[in-house]
């Protein structure tokens, strides 16, 4: 069992440990979208998996993988569906500079109830750590692709520090 002292969602440890977890989640709120007329009840399951491993000297894998189901009676603006989504991510050993590069690709689709196609999106990146979660900076390409025949293009550049 790991000690956190709250809820926290890394999807990584950075190679500081072998990990696998196993995560299910629920939450149910009666008319909890919507408006006062009309009213709508909010639930939702998720179902997540870690799993990180230290290479020795060769640095560390990460593998992820979530499931999640979303239900809003139809009303409001939360879009009810399933989503899931796949990751996998290498730290390098050896620090260059600094910190240290983690590449890092994942997969993720959203198929909505109130639309025939899927939503999905392709990311590929890489993740220069310098001091775990605390200061990260990461340069993502991904692509998006609405289902309508239309894709999206986008790189972002991202700079993580928690004081």
């Amino acid at each position: 069992m790991e000690d956190n002292p709250a809820y926290y969602t890394s999807s990584t440890y950075y190679g500081a440990a072998d990990v696998l977890t196993l995560a299910i989640a629920g939450a149910y709120q009666p008319d909890g979208v919507g408006t006062a007329r009309k009213p709508g009840d909010y639930s939702t399951v998720s179902i997540d998996v870690l799993f990180e491993k230290k290479l020795g000297s060769a640095g560390a894998v990460t593998l992820e993988g979530a499931w999640y189901s979303y239900d809003t009676d139809n009303v409001g603006g939360i879009v009810a569906g399933d989503a899931w989504m796949v990751a996998a991510a290498y730290l390098l050993p050896g620090k260059v500079g600094i910190g240290q590069f983690q590449p890092f690709a994942r997969y993720q689709t959203f198929n909505p109830d109130a639309l025939s196609r899927d939503i999905k999106q392709y990311d590929l990146g890489v993740h220069y750590v310098i001091k775990g979660h605390s200061a990260r900076v990461s340069a993502e390409y991904s692509n998006i692709d609405s289902g309508t025949g239309g894709k999206q293009d986008r790189f972002t550049l991202g700079l993580q520090l928690q004081f």
